[in-house]
């Protein structure tokens, strides 16, 4: 999978308001790829919505109905993983009191608030990158395999998705770095 070269990139607004913005990995293909899922997996919604009208049995329908439940929480995965892989990022601001955590896809995203007192670890977690649930969290249709875990006194929030090791380990340096010149 090709990778942004510099996923992590800080920025300064003219308030004085530092944040780390990290975006998601920068490969055109899988954006491809993903796109033409989207389209496949609607037309074989479409398919079986259309199934509905020629059921004859009420086993055939509950068989429909539940195969659409399954359809349909797939189908949000992959609409979810193609806007953050389009319009999506992560973005960790640090106030004046506070740092605040943000996964956005366009412009829209829930706050995560650690108040700077309350902020107990910020520290890499160790992906296993060999079994099968980490080749799946890796996958393109993902959103997950979270690098850096920020641990709080009410609750502990994963940041950075798919970075690498490395990026990990910066993330975590640039966030002690900014947290001791804030507090």
């Amino acid at each position: 999978m090709a990778k942004n070269k510099n996923r992590i990139n800080i920025e300064t607004n003219s308030d004085g308001v530092t944040e780390i913005v990290i975006a998601p990995i920068d490969n055109p293909k899988v954006k491809k790829q993903l796109k033409w899922w989207l389209i496949a997996w609607v037309i074989l919604g479409a398919m079986m919505i259309g199934g509905l009208v020629l059921a004859s049995t009420s086993a055939e329908l509950a068989f429909i109905l539940i195969y659409l439940a399954f359809w349909f929480f797939f189908m949000m995965k992959v609409w979810r993983s193609y806007r953050y892989r389009t319009h999506g990022k992560e973005r960790i601001v640090f106030k004046e009191e506070q740092l605040v955590y943000i996964r956005e896809i366009g412009k829209r995203g829930l706050p995560r608030i650690f108040p700077y007192g309350d902020i107990q670890s910020i520290e890499q977690v160790d992906v296993k990158r060999d079994t099968f649930i980490s080749m799946i969290n890796n996958s393109a249709w993902m959103i997950a395999a979270e690098g850096v875990q920020i641990k709080s006194t009410y609750m502990t929030v994963a940041v950075g998705i798919q970075l690498t090791k490395n990026e990990s380990e910066k993330l975590v340096s640039l966030i002690k770095k900014l947290l001791k010149v804030k507090s």
